[in-house]
């Protein structure tokens, strides 16, 4: 069974909602998916459209972890960074990579 949660992150304004974080837990992972507004390119916030995207990142998360033999227990990131897996002792890292989301996705371009 799955326990799935929702998160949203605020711009640093601290006024506006920016990313969604949706996490399903099956066992002892946790598969997440992550949905990013761009208030500068336009994007309105949206929180039922940024459930919608981060779950389905989540789900996609869960299928491509099935053929990903790696024990290693790490935060393991899709190559778009906005989708993975982790052990659930490693939730304060995913947490931690979620609320900096901008700050990594600016390096990795």
């Amino acid at each position: 069974m799955r326990t799935e949660m929702t998160r949203y992150s605020k711009n640093p304004d601290k006024q506006h909602r920016k990313n969604t974080l949706v996490t399903m837990q099956q066992d002892d992972v946790i598969y997440f998916g992550i949905a990013r507004c761009n208030h500068h390119a336009g994007d309105e916030f949206r929180k039922d459209r940024g459930k919608v995207i981060a779950k389905a990142r989540a789900i996609r998360a869960t299928l491509e972890q099935q053929l990903d033999n790696n024990d290693d227990k790490s935060i393991m990131l899709h190559e778009t960074g906005l989708r993975g897996h982790t052990d659930k002792k490693n939730v304060r890292n995913l947490l931690d990579y979620f609320d900096n989301i901008d700050t990594f996705m600016k390096k990795r371009w």
